[in-house]
């Protein structure tokens, strides 16, 4: 006598009690791991902590000159890669509404071009300096904060953060053309206010030396 087979509802199928099965199957697997959820959604500190213990343990790897050939690769293959890279994932009307929005744009480079500069002038290099920093390196500080965000640096950030990767890719183009004029503006404003200022404290000791000495 053979065996007897399972009974089907009405109107059920074997292909359904096979999806039916298959999906019982996928609920029972284990969810994945916490670690791993955090790795995967974390994936940009991951790497630029990978990347920074990798360049303590092989300094000469990444070197200029070295096996790597940074200043051909990165300068120029990675740059031209991100970029090809978030193209293709663009629609064109994306990017065309990216350009059009005018005042994200003057935000953006309003606060990249200006605010950072007079904030890192006017507060964080005379409070490191106060600290005991040396004065050149607040002043390299200084000329740094007038340089427009790295290309390849802003949009792969906001990518993983999961902004306006079309407003990034435009911006970041346009800071690097209109830092070409505004950085050298404010590097020159940023010298002659410090010239003056170490005009200003030479005559204060001066005065306070004569009154010294009288």
């Amino acid at each position: 006598m053979s065996a007897a087979t399972p009974r089907l509802k009405r109107g059920a199928s074997p292909e359904y009690s096979g999806r039916a099965t298959s999906k019982k199957d996928d609920d029972s697997a284990p969810p994945p791991s916490k670690f791993g959820a955090a790795l995967r959604k974390n994936w940009m500190l991951v790497g630029v902590g990978v990347a920074i213990l990798s360049a303590k343990a092989f300094p000469t790897l990444g070197a200029k000159g070295g096996p790597l050939r940074p200043e051909v690769t990165v300068k120029y293959g990675a740059v031209a890669l991100i970029f090809f890279l978030s193209g293709l994932g663009l629609r064109p009307r994306q990017l065309a509404g990216a350009v059009a929005n005018v005042p994200l744009h003057a935000l953006i480079q309003t606060f990249t071009l200006v605010a950072v500069p007079l904030f890192v002038r006017g507060a964080v290099a005379p409070a490191l300096e106060s600290a005991g920093l040396e004065r050149w390196l607040c002043e390299g500080l200084v000329a740094v904060a007038c340089l427009p965000p790295p290309v390849s640096s802003a949009v792969i950030l906001t990518k993983a953060a999961g902004g306006n990767e079309a407003a990034a890719i435009f911006n970041s183009a346009f800071g690097s053309l209109l830092g070409v004029l505004v950085t050298p503006l404010e590097l020159v404003a940023a010298v002659e206010t410090r010239a003056a200022e170490i005009a200003l404290s030479r005559r204060g000791r001066r005065r306070r030396f004569l009154k010294i000495a009288t």
